[in-house]
Protein backbone atom coordinates (compact mmCIF):
# COMPACT_ATOMS: atom_id res chain seq x y z
CA UNK A 1 0.00 0.00 0.00
CA UNK A 2 2.83 2.41 0.86
CA UNK A 3 4.50 1.62 -2.44
CA UNK A 4 1.22 2.20 -4.26
CA UNK A 5 0.76 5.64 -2.69
CA UNK A 6 4.30 6.65 -3.63
CA UNK A 7 3.89 5.35 -7.17
CA UNK A 8 0.38 6.71 -7.87
CA UNK A 9 1.47 10.35 -7.51
CA UNK A 10 3.56 10.24 -10.67
CA UNK A 11 2.01 7.38 -12.70
CA UNK A 12 0.08 8.04 -15.87
CA UNK A 13 -3.73 8.19 -15.68
CA UNK A 14 -4.42 4.93 -17.51
CA UNK A 15 -2.02 3.01 -15.28
CA UNK A 16 -3.42 4.69 -12.16
CA UNK A 17 -6.90 3.59 -13.22
CA UNK A 18 -5.84 -0.06 -13.65
CA UNK A 19 -3.99 -0.05 -10.33
CA UNK A 20 -6.97 1.57 -8.57
CA UNK A 21 -9.23 -1.15 -9.91
CA UNK A 22 -6.88 -3.83 -8.56
CA UNK A 23 -6.51 -2.12 -5.17
CA UNK A 24 -10.27 -1.75 -4.74
CA UNK A 25 -10.86 -5.41 -5.62
CA UNK A 26 -8.17 -6.51 -3.18
CA UNK A 27 -9.76 -4.38 -0.46
CA UNK A 28 -13.19 -5.96 -0.93
CA UNK A 29 -11.64 -9.44 -0.96
CA UNK A 30 -9.75 -8.75 2.31
CA UNK A 31 -6.51 -9.56 0.53
CA UNK A 32 -4.44 -7.49 2.96
CA UNK A 33 -3.28 -8.37 6.45
CA UNK A 34 -5.53 -6.80 9.07
CA UNK A 35 -2.92 -4.20 9.95
CA UNK A 36 -2.85 -3.00 6.31
CA UNK A 37 -6.61 -2.66 5.75
CA UNK A 38 -6.73 0.84 7.22
CA UNK A 39 -3.88 1.91 4.97
CA UNK A 40 -5.65 0.43 1.92
CA UNK A 41 -8.83 2.31 2.85
CA UNK A 42 -6.83 5.52 3.23
CA UNK A 43 -5.33 5.00 -0.23
CA UNK A 44 -8.78 4.47 -1.75
CA UNK A 45 -10.02 7.61 0.00
CA UNK A 46 -7.03 9.53 -1.35
CA UNK A 47 -8.02 8.48 -4.88
CA UNK A 48 -11.35 10.33 -4.56
CA UNK A 49 -9.35 13.48 -5.35
CA UNK A 50 -7.57 12.06 -8.38
CA UNK A 51 -7.95 14.53 -11.29
CA UNK A 52 -8.46 11.74 -13.85
CA UNK A 53 -12.10 10.68 -14.17
CA UNK A 54 -10.91 7.23 -15.32
CA UNK A 55 -9.38 6.66 -11.89
CA UNK A 56 -12.55 7.61 -10.05
CA UNK A 57 -14.52 5.52 -12.54
CA UNK A 58 -12.40 2.52 -11.52
CA UNK A 59 -13.34 3.16 -7.92
CA UNK A 60 -17.05 3.33 -8.64
CA UNK A 61 -16.91 0.30 -10.93
CA UNK A 62 -15.61 -1.89 -8.13
CA UNK A 63 -17.14 -0.33 -5.02
CA UNK A 64 -20.56 0.94 -6.06
CA UNK A 65 -22.35 -2.38 -5.88
CA UNK A 66 -20.71 -3.70 -2.71
CA UNK A 67 -21.99 -3.70 0.87
CA UNK A 68 -18.36 -3.89 2.01
CA UNK A 69 -17.38 -0.58 0.44
CA UNK A 70 -16.43 2.19 2.91
CA UNK A 71 -19.49 4.37 3.28
CA UNK A 72 -17.56 7.64 3.21
CA UNK A 73 -16.03 6.68 -0.14
CA UNK A 74 -19.47 5.85 -1.55
CA UNK A 75 -20.79 9.24 -0.44
CA UNK A 76 -17.71 10.91 -1.89
CA UNK A 77 -18.31 9.23 -5.24
CA UNK A 78 -21.99 10.17 -5.06
CA UNK A 79 -20.93 13.83 -4.90
CA UNK A 80 -18.65 13.44 -7.91
CA UNK A 81 -19.67 14.48 -11.42
CA UNK A 82 -22.96 13.02 -12.67
CA UNK A 83 -21.17 10.39 -14.75
CA UNK A 84 -19.72 8.94 -11.52
CA UNK A 85 -22.35 9.87 -8.97
CA UNK A 86 -25.27 8.48 -10.94
CA UNK A 87 -23.62 5.04 -10.96
CA UNK A 88 -23.53 5.13 -7.19
CA UNK A 89 -27.17 6.22 -7.09
CA UNK A 90 -28.07 3.32 -9.35
CA UNK A 91 -26.14 0.55 -7.64
CA UNK A 92 -25.05 1.17 -4.06
CA UNK A 93 -26.81 -0.97 -1.44
CA UNK A 94 -25.43 1.37 1.25
CA UNK A 95 -27.85 4.15 0.32
CA UNK A 96 -30.99 4.10 2.45
CA UNK A 97 -34.44 5.17 1.29
CA UNK A 98 -34.27 8.63 2.87
CA UNK A 99 -31.03 9.30 1.00
CA UNK A 100 -32.54 8.08 -2.26
CA UNK A 101 -35.54 10.35 -1.73
CA UNK A 102 -33.15 13.28 -1.21
CA UNK A 103 -31.31 12.38 -4.41
CA UNK A 104 -34.57 12.42 -6.33
CA UNK A 105 -35.61 15.72 -4.75
CA UNK A 106 -32.45 17.79 -5.19
CA UNK A 107 -30.22 16.24 -7.84
CA UNK A 108 -30.26 16.41 -11.61
CA UNK A 109 -32.05 14.10 -14.03
CA UNK A 110 -29.15 11.58 -14.48
CA UNK A 111 -29.35 10.85 -10.75
CA UNK A 112 -33.14 10.54 -10.85
CA UNK A 113 -32.94 8.14 -13.77
CA UNK A 114 -30.38 6.09 -11.87
CA UNK A 115 -32.60 5.83 -8.81
CA UNK A 116 -35.68 4.99 -10.88
CA UNK A 117 -33.87 1.99 -12.33
CA UNK A 118 -32.74 0.50 -9.00
CA UNK A 119 -33.88 -3.07 -8.39
CA UNK A 120 -35.67 -3.41 -6.10
CA UNK A 121 -37.09 0.02 -5.37
CA UNK A 122 -39.29 0.81 -2.37
CA UNK A 123 -42.73 2.41 -2.51
CA UNK A 124 -41.55 5.57 -0.72
CA UNK A 125 -38.83 6.23 -3.30
CA UNK A 126 -41.25 5.48 -6.14
CA UNK A 127 -43.67 8.00 -4.68
CA UNK A 128 -40.94 10.65 -4.51
CA UNK A 129 -40.04 10.06 -8.16
CA UNK A 130 -43.64 10.36 -9.32
CA UNK A 131 -44.11 13.56 -7.34
CA UNK A 132 -41.16 15.57 -8.66
CA UNK A 133 -39.46 13.85 -11.59
CA UNK A 134 -39.91 14.46 -15.31
CA UNK A 135 -41.76 12.29 -17.83
CA UNK A 136 -38.60 10.42 -18.88
CA UNK A 137 -37.77 9.47 -15.29
CA UNK A 138 -41.32 8.25 -14.67
CA UNK A 139 -41.12 6.14 -17.84
CA UNK A 140 -37.96 4.56 -16.42
CA UNK A 141 -39.76 3.90 -13.13
CA UNK A 142 -42.73 2.20 -14.82
CA UNK A 143 -40.33 0.09 -16.88
CA UNK A 144 -38.72 -1.17 -13.66
CA UNK A 145 -40.79 -4.22 -12.75
CA UNK A 146 -39.07 -4.47 -9.37
CA UNK A 147 -40.26 -1.02 -8.32
CA UNK A 148 -43.00 -1.16 -5.70
CA UNK A 149 -45.71 1.36 -6.59
CA UNK A 150 -48.74 1.95 -4.37
CA UNK A 151 -52.25 2.63 -5.74
CA UNK A 152 -52.15 6.32 -4.77
CA UNK A 153 -48.80 6.69 -6.53
CA UNK A 154 -50.20 5.14 -9.70
CA UNK A 155 -53.09 7.59 -9.58
CA UNK A 156 -50.74 10.55 -9.07
CA UNK A 157 -48.71 9.38 -12.04
CA UNK A 158 -51.86 9.13 -14.16
CA UNK A 159 -52.81 12.64 -13.06
CA UNK A 160 -49.42 14.10 -14.01
CA UNK A 161 -48.56 12.23 -17.20
CA UNK A 162 -51.58 10.12 -18.09
CA UNK A 163 -52.14 12.03 -21.33
CA UNK A 164 -48.87 10.63 -22.76
CA UNK A 165 -49.27 7.45 -24.78
CA UNK A 166 -46.09 5.86 -23.41
CA UNK A 167 -47.35 6.28 -19.84
CA UNK A 168 -50.75 4.86 -20.78
CA UNK A 169 -49.08 1.82 -22.34
CA UNK A 170 -46.72 1.19 -19.45
CA UNK A 171 -49.44 1.64 -16.85
CA UNK A 172 -51.69 -0.91 -18.52
CA UNK A 173 -48.79 -3.37 -18.68
CA UNK A 174 -48.19 -3.21 -14.91
CA UNK A 175 -49.37 -6.33 -13.13
CA UNK A 176 -51.87 -5.59 -10.40
CA UNK A 177 -52.64 -2.06 -11.59
CA UNK A 178 -55.64 -0.81 -9.54
CA UNK A 179 -58.88 -0.77 -11.47
CA UNK A 180 -59.42 2.92 -10.68
CA UNK A 181 -56.13 3.73 -12.41
CA UNK A 182 -57.10 1.62 -15.43
CA UNK A 183 -60.29 3.65 -15.64
CA UNK A 184 -58.25 6.85 -15.34
CA UNK A 185 -56.21 5.72 -18.35
CA UNK A 186 -59.44 5.12 -20.28
CA UNK A 187 -60.53 8.68 -19.49
CA UNK A 188 -57.16 10.06 -20.60
CA UNK A 189 -57.35 8.18 -23.89
CA UNK A 190 -60.89 9.34 -24.63
CA UNK A 191 -59.99 12.93 -23.73
CA UNK A 192 -56.98 12.79 -26.04
CA UNK A 193 -59.17 11.47 -28.84
CA UNK A 194 -61.60 14.34 -28.32
CA UNK A 195 -58.87 16.99 -28.27
CA UNK A 196 -57.31 15.59 -31.43
CA UNK A 197 -60.61 15.59 -33.31
CA UNK A 198 -61.29 19.20 -32.31
CA UNK A 199 -57.74 20.36 -33.02
CA UNK A 200 -57.68 18.76 -36.46
CA UNK A 201 -61.13 20.22 -37.16
CA UNK A 202 -62.54 16.84 -38.08
CA UNK A 203 -65.75 17.53 -36.13
CA UNK A 204 -67.46 20.08 -33.91
CA UNK A 205 -66.63 20.13 -30.20
CA UNK A 206 -70.02 18.85 -29.05
CA UNK A 207 -69.95 15.89 -31.46
CA UNK A 208 -66.34 15.06 -30.57
CA UNK A 209 -67.17 15.11 -26.88
CA UNK A 210 -70.15 12.79 -27.41
CA UNK A 211 -68.06 10.27 -29.36
CA UNK A 212 -65.24 10.39 -26.81
CA UNK A 213 -67.68 9.89 -23.95
CA UNK A 214 -69.31 6.92 -25.63
CA UNK A 215 -65.90 5.42 -26.41
CA UNK A 216 -64.99 5.84 -22.75
CA UNK A 217 -68.24 4.18 -21.62
CA UNK A 218 -67.69 1.27 -23.98
CA UNK A 219 -64.12 0.79 -22.73
CA UNK A 220 -65.33 1.07 -19.14
CA UNK A 221 -67.82 -1.77 -19.62
CA UNK A 222 -65.17 -3.84 -21.39
CA UNK A 223 -62.90 -3.33 -18.39
CA UNK A 224 -65.73 -4.27 -16.02
CA UNK A 225 -66.32 -7.64 -17.71
CA UNK A 226 -63.10 -9.16 -16.42
CA UNK A 227 -63.35 -7.97 -12.81
CA UNK A 228 -64.03 -9.89 -9.63
CA UNK A 229 -66.86 -8.62 -7.45
CA UNK A 230 -64.68 -6.59 -5.10
CA UNK A 231 -62.82 -5.01 -8.03
CA UNK A 232 -66.10 -4.18 -9.73
CA UNK A 233 -67.31 -2.53 -6.54
CA UNK A 234 -64.10 -0.46 -6.42
CA UNK A 235 -64.53 0.59 -10.05
CA UNK A 236 -68.13 1.64 -9.53
CA UNK A 237 -67.20 3.64 -6.45
CA UNK A 238 -64.49 5.42 -8.43
CA UNK A 239 -66.88 6.08 -11.32
CA UNK A 240 -69.37 7.64 -8.94
CA UNK A 241 -66.75 9.76 -7.17
CA UNK A 242 -65.36 11.00 -10.48
CA UNK A 243 -68.76 11.80 -11.98
CA UNK A 244 -68.64 9.02 -14.59
CA UNK A 245 -71.50 6.88 -13.29
CA UNK A 246 -73.94 8.55 -15.65
CA UNK A 247 -77.46 7.70 -16.75
CA UNK A 248 -76.13 6.88 -20.23
CA UNK A 249 -73.53 4.46 -18.84
CA UNK A 250 -76.14 2.68 -16.71
CA UNK A 251 -78.55 2.32 -19.62
CA UNK A 252 -75.72 1.10 -21.82
CA UNK A 253 -74.76 -1.55 -19.26
CA UNK A 254 -78.35 -2.74 -19.01
CA UNK A 255 -78.71 -2.91 -22.80
CA UNK A 256 -75.37 -4.71 -23.09
CA UNK A 257 -76.50 -7.42 -20.69
CA UNK A 258 -73.90 -6.58 -18.03
CA UNK A 259 -76.15 -7.27 -15.08
CA UNK A 260 -73.38 -7.40 -12.49
CA UNK A 261 -72.29 -3.89 -13.39
CA UNK A 262 -75.83 -2.56 -13.53
CA UNK A 263 -76.97 -4.08 -10.25
CA UNK A 264 -73.87 -3.05 -8.34
CA UNK A 265 -74.09 0.46 -9.75
CA UNK A 266 -77.74 0.77 -8.77
CA UNK A 267 -76.89 -0.62 -5.33
CA UNK A 268 -74.15 1.96 -4.92
CA UNK A 269 -76.46 4.82 -5.92
CA UNK A 270 -79.58 3.71 -4.02
CA UNK A 271 -78.13 1.98 -0.93
CA UNK A 272 -80.25 -1.06 -1.79
CA UNK A 273 -78.44 -4.39 -1.90
CA UNK A 274 -77.38 -5.73 -5.27
CA UNK A 275 -79.12 -9.03 -4.41
CA UNK A 276 -82.40 -7.17 -3.99
CA UNK A 277 -81.98 -5.44 -7.33
CA UNK A 278 -81.09 -8.73 -9.03
CA UNK A 279 -84.22 -10.26 -7.52
CA UNK A 280 -86.29 -7.56 -9.21
CA UNK A 281 -84.85 -8.61 -12.58
CA UNK A 282 -85.78 -12.24 -11.86
CA UNK A 283 -89.33 -11.48 -10.65
CA UNK A 284 -91.74 -10.68 -13.49
CA UNK A 285 -94.25 -9.17 -11.03
CA UNK A 286 -91.85 -6.82 -9.21
CA UNK A 287 -93.20 -3.28 -8.73
CA UNK A 288 -90.32 -1.72 -6.81
CA UNK A 289 -87.92 -0.88 -9.64
CA UNK A 290 -89.15 2.70 -10.12
CA UNK A 291 -88.78 3.45 -6.42
CA UNK A 292 -85.21 2.20 -6.46
CA UNK A 293 -84.53 4.07 -9.70
CA UNK A 294 -85.68 7.36 -8.18
CA UNK A 295 -83.87 6.66 -4.92
CA UNK A 296 -80.68 6.28 -6.96
CA UNK A 297 -81.09 9.90 -8.07
CA UNK A 298 -81.56 9.08 -11.74
CA UNK A 299 -83.64 11.49 -13.85
CA UNK A 300 -87.38 10.95 -14.11
CA UNK A 301 -87.25 11.85 -17.82
CA UNK A 302 -85.13 8.77 -18.59
CA UNK A 303 -87.09 6.29 -16.48
CA UNK A 304 -89.23 4.96 -19.32
CA UNK A 305 -86.17 3.82 -21.28
CA UNK A 306 -84.97 1.81 -18.29
CA UNK A 307 -88.46 0.46 -17.62
CA UNK A 308 -88.78 -0.85 -21.18
CA UNK A 309 -85.33 -2.46 -21.02
CA UNK A 310 -86.28 -3.90 -17.64
CA UNK A 311 -89.43 -5.49 -19.05
CA UNK A 312 -87.53 -6.96 -22.00
CA UNK A 313 -85.14 -8.65 -19.58
CA UNK A 314 -88.09 -10.50 -18.13
CA UNK A 315 -89.69 -11.18 -21.53
CA UNK A 316 -86.48 -12.56 -23.03
CA UNK A 317 -85.55 -14.54 -19.91
CA UNK A 318 -82.09 -12.99 -20.10
CA UNK A 319 -81.08 -14.37 -16.74
CA UNK A 320 -81.18 -17.94 -18.00
CA UNK A 321 -80.07 -17.52 -21.61
CA UNK A 322 -77.28 -15.16 -22.60
CA UNK A 323 -76.08 -17.07 -25.63
CA UNK A 324 -77.03 -14.54 -28.31
CA UNK A 325 -75.80 -11.35 -26.70
CA UNK A 326 -75.85 -9.27 -29.87
CA UNK A 327 -79.38 -10.33 -30.83
CA UNK A 328 -80.74 -9.54 -27.40
CA UNK A 329 -79.05 -6.14 -27.32
CA UNK A 330 -80.43 -5.20 -30.73
CA UNK A 331 -83.95 -6.34 -29.80
CA UNK A 332 -83.81 -4.42 -26.57
CA UNK A 333 -82.59 -1.19 -28.16
CA UNK A 334 -85.10 -1.45 -31.02
CA UNK A 335 -87.96 -1.89 -28.53
CA UNK A 336 -86.88 1.16 -26.55
CA UNK A 337 -86.54 3.26 -29.69
CA UNK A 338 -89.89 2.02 -31.01
CA UNK A 339 -91.60 3.24 -27.86
CA UNK A 340 -90.39 6.77 -28.52
CA UNK A 341 -91.02 6.67 -32.27
CA UNK A 342 -94.49 8.25 -32.09
CA UNK A 343 -93.97 10.08 -28.83
CA UNK A 344 -91.04 12.48 -29.21
CA UNK A 345 -89.59 13.41 -25.87
CA UNK A 346 -86.95 16.00 -26.54
CA UNK A 347 -85.70 15.75 -22.97
CA UNK A 348 -84.35 12.27 -23.71
CA UNK A 349 -83.22 12.88 -27.30
CA UNK A 350 -79.54 12.75 -26.30
CA UNK A 351 -80.05 9.41 -24.57
CA UNK A 352 -81.91 7.99 -27.55
CA UNK A 353 -79.25 9.24 -29.94
CA UNK A 354 -76.70 7.38 -27.85
CA UNK A 355 -78.81 4.22 -28.09
CA UNK A 356 -79.07 4.51 -31.88
CA UNK A 357 -75.30 4.74 -32.11
CA UNK A 358 -75.06 1.83 -29.66
CA UNK A 359 -77.34 -0.25 -31.89
CA UNK A 360 -75.15 0.49 -34.90
CA UNK A 361 -72.03 -0.32 -32.92
CA UNK A 362 -73.54 -3.63 -31.73
CA UNK A 363 -74.49 -4.61 -35.28
CA UNK A 364 -70.96 -3.94 -36.49
CA UNK A 365 -69.49 -5.95 -33.60
CA UNK A 366 -71.79 -8.85 -34.42
CA UNK A 367 -70.76 -8.71 -38.09
CA UNK A 368 -67.07 -8.71 -37.19
CA UNK A 369 -67.54 -11.72 -34.91
CA UNK A 370 -69.49 -13.57 -37.59
CA UNK A 371 -66.79 -12.95 -40.19
CA UNK A 372 -64.04 -14.01 -37.78
CA UNK A 373 -65.90 -17.25 -37.01
CA UNK A 374 -66.35 -18.00 -40.72
CA UNK A 375 -62.67 -17.35 -41.38
CA UNK A 376 -61.68 -19.76 -38.61
CA UNK A 377 -64.04 -22.43 -39.96
CA UNK A 378 -62.62 -21.99 -43.44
Amino acid sequence: VEQFIQWVVTAKADKRAKATHALARAYLQNSFPDEDMDAAEAALTFLLDDPAIAVRASLVDVLAGSKKAPRHIILGLLDDVAEIGSLVAARSPLLIDSELVDIVAIRAKPYQLAVAGRMPLSSSVSAAIVEVASLGVCVRLLSNMQAVILPQTYMRLADRFGHHEIIQKLLMEREGLPVSVRQKVIVNVSDAMCRAAIHEERMERERAEDIAREARDRATLTLAKGLFEDELSTLIHYLRESGQLTTALLLRSLCAGQLSFFTQAMANLSDVSSNRIMALLADPYAKAFKAIYLKAGLPQKAYQAFAIAFEIYKDQNILSDKNDHYLFTRILIERVLEHYKENHNYEVDDLLAMMRRFASETARDAARDYVNIQLKVA
